[in-house]
């Protein structure tokens, strides 16, 4: 039987939707009234094994064995199928558990291929149930989290179980927004950029999503653009270059005929010489703030694109904006 029987899956599930709304979520039961160490193995390969084609990036897992460990003493009973998800990539973020230990996480939290979770209140303190120490890896709000109930409308619950779901869902968005932008990280690299950028409470990181994006930049501006010669164009040069401004960037091209110029475009514009043709290889994402895409004309034509990474070969006279 798949379905909840506690209500717990189903308000972590709730606090997922409200932080990445657009995520898909598969829910994988194993603990009924009892969590069976073969199921939370099952349940995690399962993940890795279908993967590909339910297109999983992160695993929420709010189990504990109410043990505090350290990273000598942690159990290695559910490693080889953590490390497994670790190497598919997948992040998988697990609940500390709420004994209140200051000597470690519960088991699997502590495992080295765990990002191990606890709890911070509506104070942003640390919630007084979280099981911490070294092997801790970050915070994030689980004190009174109101979320979807089983059976319908909303219920407040508290645990490092409501904190996890916040990490899991925060990877997610941060993994979809270093794709888009070209910025592509692993799943411990993307523990760390949240390590970094978190709020320091006690001595551990709260996830702080804005902050973890400001940190990182965007590649959607280009300040430094440069192109990639070719042997046959070793004299080519970029006639100039300007940055209008922090969302766009001017190109002026140069006028050699079949030139291949790489470049990524964002909202700004560029314009070549009537009489040039060149083979543009364009990477980026062309819509602008406003979502109305922007219009190449090429000879005439003229048509609208948003993301894309291809060739596109121009024979004079365009523009782009």
């Amino acid at each position: 039987d798949p379905m909840d029987t506690n209500g717990h899956g189903t308000h972590i599930a709730g606090t997922i939707h409200a932080i990445a709304p657009k995520a898909q979520i598969v829910a994988i039961k194993v603990c009924d009234t009892y969590c069976s160490g073969y199921d939370m193995i099952q349940g995690v390969q399962w993940c890795v094994d279908n993967q590909e084609e339910y297109d999983i990036n992160a695993i929420s897992i709010s189990i504990q064995d109410f043990g505090s460990y350290t990273d000598d003493t942690c159990p290695t009973w559910m490693d080889s199928v953590l490390s497994s998800a670790l190497d598919n990539d997948m992040f998988t973020a697990i609940a500390s558990g709420n004994q209140g230990y200051s000597t470690g996480a519960g088991y699997p939290a502590c495992s080295p291929y765990a990002v191990s979770v606890g709890s911070t209140t509506k104070t942003d303190s640390i919630s007084s149930f979280t099981n911490r120490g070294d092997n801790l890896d970050l915070l994030a709000p689980g004190s009174s989290i109101t979320s979807t109930k089983r059976g319908g409308g909303y219920t407040t619950m508290s645990g490092t179980s409501m904190a996890t779901p916040h990490v899991a869902a925060s990877s997610v968005l941060l993994k979809q927004y270093f794709d888009l932008n070209n910025m592509q990280k692993t799943a411990f690299e993307i523990r760390d950029v949240l390590k970094q950028t978190g709020k320091t409470i006690g001595s551990w990181p709260r996830i702080d999503v804005k902050a973890a994006v400001e940190s990182e930049g965007t590649h959607d501006c280009v300040e430094d653009w440069q192109p990639e010669y070719t042997e046959c164009l070793d004299d080519y040069k970029v006639k100039s270059y300007t940055d209008t401004n922090t969302c766009g960037t001017t190109y002026d091209l140069p006028e050699d005929n079949g030139a291949e110029i790489y470049c990524k475009v964002t909202e700004g514009e560029f314009q070549t010489d009537a009489n040039t043709e060149l083979l543009m290889h364009l990477n980026g994402n062309l819509d602008d703030e406003s979502g109305t895409g922007t219009t190449i004309t090429n000879n005439g034509a003229t048509f609208t694109t948003g993301k894309f990474g291809q060739a596109i070969e121009f024979n004079g006279g365009t523009s782009a904006k």
